[in-house]
Order: C-alpha cells, then sequence, then structure tokens
C-alpha cells in the first residue's frame, strides 16, 4: 500500500467513525471531505473526495466504502 493509499484509508476510518457517531453525520461527512480534498495532492484521492462531497448521502458512501476495504484487506 502506498502513501496515497494509506492517506485514503485514515481519511475514510475518520469519516466512517464520524458517520456513526455525530447526530447530522452527512454535514460532517462532506465538512472533512472538504477539508481532506484540499491536503492531498494525489488525483484520485481528489476525485474520490470529490465524489463523497457531491453525493446525497455522503455519510452512506462512507459506510459502504469502508466496508469494501475491509473485505479486501
Amino acid at each position: 500500500m502506498d502513501e496515497y493509499n494509506k492517506e485514503l484509508w485514515s481519511w475514510i476510518l475518520n469519516m466512517t467513525i464520524a458517520a456513526y457517531l455525530n447526530d447530522e453525520p452527512d454535514i460532517q461527512v462532506r465538512r472533512m471531505a472538504k477539508k481532506y480534498r484540499k491536503l492531498t495532492t494525489d488525483k484520485s484521492n481528489r476525485r474520490t473526495l470529490g465524489k463523497i462531497i457531491k453525493s446525497s448521502r455522503p455519510s452512506l458512501v462512507i459506510k459502504v466504502a469502508y466496508e469494501e476495504l475491509i473485505s479486501q484487506s
């Protein structure tokens, strides 16, 4: 796993925790994705975070992404 994949993995983990614990998970996940998008330089990560931001249910997208990453590990 390269540096950018580790970076995205840790962000997805953080956003998943926020999605489960926050009272308004969609708003919180969208805020976090915007913050992380500003931090990364990898085009693939920026594109992935952009899809999360534009989603109507970003917390659901994050939960599904987390489940997929766990099943692949």
